[in-house]
Order: C-alpha cells, then sequence, then structure tokens
C-alpha cells in the first residue's frame, strides 16, 4: 500500500458489494449540481420575462411591479441554485444587480418616487437563497476554522452599529443597512465552502458581464448626452449631488445602477474578468469592441477617480505575473488609444480632461478632495458623537455625513472610531487572507479575482467596498479566492466511522 492509499475511497465496502454514500462533512468539495443546457436556458428565460414584465408594468404604472421584482428576484435565483449551483447563481444576481435600479427608475417615474427603495432589496435577498450552504459550519469538526474569524468579528461589530439605531427608535432604516452589510458577507463564506466551483463562479460571472456589459455601457453614454425621462426624474427626487445635473452633457454617468461608483465598479469588474478569460468562453473578436467601444467611454464619463485609480492598480497587479502580463499590456495600450480617441474625436473630451486635470498632489484644492480630508478630521477629531457612533440608519442630525464617502469614515460613523476601526481591519484580514499563496500558475481569472481584491483595498479609504452591490463584488472576490485550510486536509474520522467505510480519509 502506496502512502497516499489510505486518502484515497475504497472501491467497495465492507461486505465486497458496493460502498454505502459517504456522509457530507463540513468542507468537503461537493460539485456543482448537474445541470443541462435546458435547465439553464429555463433560468435565462425566466430571467429575460421577468426583467421585460417589470419594465412593462412600470412604464403602465403599475407599482405592483416593485414586488413582482422581489419575489421574481428569489424565486428565478432559488431555481438557478437548485440547477446550477453558485456559478449559475452567481450569473443570475449579477444581472439582477445591474438592471434592478434602472427599473426602479422607471416604476418611479409612474408611481411615484420610492424614497424607501423597496425594489433594491430583492438582489440582495436573492443572495439568501444559498445561505442552507452554512449549516455545515455548526458541525463538530468545523468550529476550529480559523479563516472565518474575521467574519464573526464584522458581523459583530455591524449588530452593534444596529443595535445603537435600533435603541434610537431607527429601527426599520438600520435593519435596512445591516442586511445590506451582513447579507454579502454570509454569501461570502458560502463561497468559501464551495472552493471546487470557485471557477466555475468566475467564468459565469464573465459570462455575465460579456452580456451586460455592452448594454450599460451603451446605455451610460446615451445618459450622458441625452438623459431619459426616467433618469431625470429620479436625479431630481434623491438629490444626491455626485450624480451631477439632469441636463445632457452634465451628468455623471450611472448607467442602469444607482450611483456613479457602483456602476464604474461593475464596469471596471467586467472589463478585466471578460478581457483575461479563456477564449473558448468568448470569441477574440468580441473583446476589443465590448471593452474599449462602450465601457471604456462610460467609464470615463462616470468622473469617478477611485474608479479610474482602481483600475489602474488592477491592471499593474497583472503585470506581476507571466499569465496576465501580456495581456494586460494589450489591455492597456487598447485603454490609451480608448482615451485618446474619447479626448479628441468626441463631444465630451473636454470633461474628460477636465476630470483628468484634478488628478495631481493638490489633494487640499481639491472640491471633493479637500472634503474628503475635512470629514475624516470631523469624524476622527474628538467629536463625541463618534466615539461609540451614530448607528447604520442614516444621519439625519448631520447633513456632512449624511453622504459618507469611504469605507473608514463609514464604519467609523457609522460604529464609532474603534469598533469601526476594528471592522476594516477585518476587512483587510479577510482580504489578506484570500490573497495569501497567490501563485503565477493559478489560473488568469484568480489573478484577476486576486486583482480586484487588491485594488479594493487599495481604495478603500476612498470608497465603501463592504456594502450591498459593490459588497457583492468584492466579497463574492473574497470567497472564491479563499480557501478554509481544513478545506485542503484530510479530517480525521472516529472509530464508528472506520468500522463502516474503513480507513478512509476524505476532504
Amino acid at each position: 500500500m502506496t502512502a497516499n492509499a489510505r486518502f484515497l475511497p475504497r472501491p467497495d465496502g465492507p461486505a465486497g458489494g458496493e460502498a454505502p454514500p459517504l456522509p457530507r462533512s463540513g468542507l468537503r468539495s461537493r460539485q456543482a449540481p448537474p445541470q443541462s443546457r435546458g435547465d439553464t436556458r429555463t433560468v435565462y428565460a425566466l430571467l429575460a420575462a421577468l426583467l421585460l414584465a417589470v419594465g412593462v408594468l412600470g412604464l403602465v404604472g403599475g407599482s405592483v411591479a416593485r414586488f413582482l421584482f422581489v419575489i421574481g428576484s428569489i424565486a428565478i435565483a432559488h431555481r438557478a441554485y437548485r440547477v446550477g449551483g453558485l456559478p449559475l447563481h452567481v450569473e443570475v444576481v449579477i444581472v439582477l444587480f445591474v438592471f434592478g435600479p434602472f427599473l426602479r427608475r422607471v416604476i418611479d417615474l409612474q408611481a411615484g418616487y420610492d424614497p424607501s427603495a423597496t425594489m433594491l432589496i430583492g438582489p440582495l435577498l436573492a443572495l439568501a437563497v444559498a445561505f442552507p450552504g452554512l449549516q455545515t459550519l455548526v458541525s463538530a469538526h468545523n468550529r476550529s476554522m480559523t479563516a472565518f474569524i474575521p467574519y464573526v468579528i464584522m458581523a459583530g461589530c455591524v449588530v452593534y452599529g444596529w443595535a445603537i439605531s435600533a435603541f434610537e427608535g431607527n429601527l426599520l432604516a438600520s435593519s435596512i443597512v445591516a442586511v445590506k452589510y451582513l447579507i454579502p458577507l454570509c454569501y461570502c463564506m458560502c463561497l468559501m465552502l464551495r472552493p471546487d466551483q470557485r471557477d466555475a463562479v468566475l467564468e459565469a460571472a464573465a459570462r455575465a458581464f460579456l452580456i451586460v456589459g455592452p448594454i450599460i455601457g451603451l446605455y451610460g453614454v446615451l445618459q450622458h448626452l441625452s438623459p431619459m425621462a426616467w433618469d431625470q426624474f429620479w436625479m431630481v427626487e434623491s438629490k444626491i449631488p455626485s450624480i451631477g445635473m439632469p441636463f445632457a452633457g452634465e451628468v455623471r454617468v450611472f448607467s442602469t445602477m444607482n450611483s456613479p461608483a457602483s456602476f464604474a465598479a461593475y464596469a471596471t469588474c467586467g472589463l478585466l474578468l471578460f478581457s483575461f478569460t479563456s477564449r473558448s468562453l468568448i470569441p477574440p473578436v468580441l473583446v476589443p469592441a465590448v471593452a474599449i467601444l462602450p465601457l471604456c467611454l462610460a467609464i470615463l464619463l462616470t468622473s469617478v477617480r477611485t474608479a479610474w485609480i482602481g483600475a489602474a492598480v488592477c491592471l499593474l497587479f497583472c503585470l506581476l505575473f507571466n499569465k496576465t502580463r501580456s495581456r494586460a499590456i494589450l489591455l492597456i495600450v487598447c485603454l490609451a488609444f480608448g482615451v485618446a480617441f474619447a479626448v479628441l474625436f468626441t463631444a465630451f473630451g473636454d470633461v474628460i480632461m477636465a476630470r483628468f486635470a484634478t488628478l495631481d498632489t493638490n489633494v487640499a484644492g481639491d472640491g471633493s478632495g479637500g472634503e474628503r480630508m475635512r470629514d475624516y478630521f470631523h469624524v476622527f477629531g474628538g467629536d463625541s458623537r463618534y466615539i461609540f457612533g451614530a448607528g447604520l440608519s442614516p444621519l439625519v442630525g448631520d447633513a456632512k455625513m449624511a453622504a459618507l464617502d469611504g469605507q473608514l469614515l463609514m464604519s467609523a460613523v457609522q460604529m464609532g472610531t474603534t469598533i469601526g476601526v476594528l471592522h476594516v481591519l477585518c476587512i483587510i484580514w479577510a482580504g489578506a487572507q484570500a490573497l495569501i499563496g497567490i501563485k503565477d500558475e493559478q489560473s488568469a481569472l484568480r489573478l484577476i479575482a486576486a486583482a480586484l481584491i487588491f485594488s479594493n483595498l487599495f481604495i478603500l479609504p476612498l470608497t465603501a467596498v463592504a456594502t450591498g452591490e459593490i459588497g457583492f463584488l468584492f466579497w463574492t472576490m473574497v470567497g472564491v479566492m479563499t480557501v478554509p485550510r481544513q478545506a485542503m486536509l484530510p479530517v480525521q474520522r472516529g472509530p464508528a466511522y472506520r468500522a463502516r467505510y474503513g480507513s478512509v480519509r476524505q476532504n
């Protein structure tokens, strides 16, 4: 018997017949459910039908479309998870996050503005259909897994912030914010428990962005040139200063999403994923057309410098590895030509150049940069309100802090300076766990996921990365790149197990 023979399953059972099925261990690799093309196409058809039905109902003024979207999102996500596992589920949820805010605006135009944004809870609840897989964490041999410690601490920090708001009577608002924090965090743990599906999850995300990327890119460019009526209505009613003015040429592009920052995060993620994916998944002729023409222009028109910095950090990270270096150089050249084309030959070249001109070292002289620095001094400068935290609900009494910018600032205001800093340190801890062990021989998509994690940690003081739709992207990448130690080691079995199955150890 070889040294590794005891790690292999026995071909037959104790009586010489077929061995009984082995019980599932908490972190044993479980393959995605077998799926046929028919099942997958059915999920795609249901998803398209939901988006179309909600859009049509919204155009005729049916407020019931809001609840249809929420219920339909949960039902279709559940179906996708049952027939295709986490890969198909991620593919569906990305589409829901991308088009949910757009449908919300269409409905609001006819049915009236909904400040609570009821519809946007649909994609978050769609993530929760995968949570039954977390029950394996409570099994006896999984209680010592250190990889999950930062997630438990982060959940405790969020509960602390929620409790502050709940005691002040803001139960509903704080609960919504807590859900935006906790659901993506729990989904990350679901992905960590399925290390065998991580490559399929990344490929599914690339497929989703290949479809939605051109749509949101083209819509974003048109939105800047001539915003639609529902976009103008929402910009006026929401009173968000960071999205510009509802006039042609003055919109900071948010496309189908809820803010320029959210759109820039999704567009950048999609641009990198389908630019580095295998050629068998995406025809080579589609990559430059999809990557450069619509998405590049739309990302530039968001005027979100944090997203530009994050994309640059991702590409620099890719230059460190042989497997991604050549394609990263090609993408940098293509993006440079795209920027030059946008500046020299389009009507919005002056807008882009004016924004690029602010990327200098004079942070205090820049409007938004100086405002962000003043916010940090205001929060960490000894204001007694922020020592213990103001809670997760919006800060109605402080207009300056109503629109928080930066994960460190957001956590410090909501959870207090001490608990908030602990929360951010745990985010960095979880991200570092995902980046440990990165090797050049890994697949290009895994390296891209690592690049996205690294760039999000780099820009963490400048933007919120752990909550809502942006949090879903970040924690998905962290989840697919983090493999708990016990998932890779043989599981020790007791005497009763060995008496029934023999001396077998499995992951």
